[in-house]
């Protein structure tokens, strides 16, 4: 009897394996799997081409946080949750996609502690009553007159010319939110 692994019995035990197409790899992960990347949220590893493709579809969450000057901006997928600097993501984003029929629907991404206040579809080239609340907030924020922390929730949809987008907030911050929208619209 041997102690020897053979090529396939040492590929199985330290290769790596796509967790989305099943590519392998005979490269072991302490030598540096380089066409492999790992997935902080399903704490997975993916090739190069399935990591890319999760890329191209991940869902953008704005927090306008009036103790900030500059809004922060976080890219959340199914497998993969970063800031716009490329570092991880705080945990508990999720996200969901509904089916409207057998082609088509849409991403819900969830913000931990928050609550949904508007949302709605932003149409390309179309003004939109969430669209135009997400430009108030933009604005208020860039002039330091935004008065709660407030998140700007942008999710693909099957329809190339629309975007899904939702506007949370804290629970804690509705009636000061609610005050703020009702000042805005008399002015």
């Amino acid at each position: 009897m041997t102690d020897t692994l053979t090529h396939t019995e040492d590929c199985t035990e330290y290769g790596l394996t796509c967790a989305e197409c099943q590519a392998h790899s005979c490269t072991e992960r302490l030598d540096g799997a380089e066409d492999f990347r790992y997935c902080n949220v399903t704490q997975e590893e993916l090739c190069a081409a399935c990591y890319e493709s999760e890329l191209e579809h991940l869902s953008t969450v704005i927090l306008f946080d009036p103790n900030e000057s500059e809004p922060v901006k976080y890219l959340v997928g199914d497998r993969i949750s970063m800031d716009q600097f490329g570092d991880d993501a705080p945990s508990g984003f999720e996200r969901v996609y509904h089916r409207t029929d057998a082609w088509r629907g849409y991403y819900e991404t969830r913000v931990p502690g928050t609550i949904e206040i508007e949302s709605g579809a932003d149409l390309y080239g179309t003004s939109t009553t969430v669209r135009d609340l997400a430009e108030r907030i933009r604005e208020d924020h860039e002039q330091g007159i935004l008065p709660v922390p407030v998140y700007v929730v942008i999710d693909l949809t099957s329809n190339v010319f629309a975007t899904a987008m939702g506007i949370r907030i804290r629970q804690a911050d509705q009636i000061t939110f609610k005050r703020w929208i009702q000042n805005e619209e008399e002015n």
